[in-house]
């Protein structure tokens, strides 16, 4: 994977460009069958988004967010001058290919979220395998995506040192960042409903 993301600077941000505006359609599509289907059964709380920055557009349903595409714009921006920095000018290679599998490997965990997301709606249509409902608190939510991030986190730091290269240990380390974040953030909303009074 190495060679590929460091044969054409160009290249690897049209993928990583693309892999985004997937993940941001498969995410409005997934909130779409919340609303149409997954919730008769599954309710969350809080925005079907987890990432603050975009649970406005999401909510809304926004197929054009410009806070979406200025994310783009500005992680292209920035990939482009770690690639001139570290691969033009002092022959640090690894740097990049370690940041765009990163970049790519953590989106890509995420698309099989939204993958396995839109198999249980058409279970749900079809009247398949579920039945009743279930409530998840916010907080487990994001806990729950912590766990599945850490867990693949886990699985490419694995490959990375049986010899997946630097980008697949950049896929490793993105996805524990995110990983963490999303704990971080379940700690806190845990904290935040164990302060609410319920109503008398």
């Amino acid at each position: 994977m190495d060679t590929w993301l460091l044969a054409n600077a160009w290249y690897s941000l049209a993928a990583w460009t693309a892999v985004a505006i997937s993940d941001y359609f498969l995410t409005l599509y997934g909130a779409q069958l919340y609303q149409t289907t997954l919730g008769y059964h599954v309710t969350f709380q809080g925005s079907y988004e987890l990432t603050p920055m975009f649970q406005a557009d999401v909510d809304a349903r926004r197929r054009w967010s410009p806070r979406f595409v200025r994310a783009v714009i500005a992680t292209n921006a920035a990939m482009l001058a770690v690639w001139f920095i570290a691969v033009v000018l002092l022959g640090m290679s690894a740097v990049f290919a370690f940041m765009m599998g990163g970049l790519i490997l953590r989106s890509l965990s995420i698309h099989l979220r939204h993958l396995r997301n839109i198999a249980l709606a058409r279970f749900i249509r079809s009247g398949e395998g579920v039945s009743g409902k279930v409530e998840y608190a916010r907080w487990l939510t994001l806990r729950l995506s912590a766990v599945e991030l850490l867990s693949v986190a886990g699985l490419f730091g694995l490959l990375a040192l049986a010899g997946g290269g630097w980008a697949v240990f950049g896929g490793a380390a993105f996805n524990l960042i995110t990983g963490l974040q999303h704990w971080a953030m379940s700690d806190q909303a845990r904290r935040r409903a164990a302060t609410v009074v319920p109503a008398a």
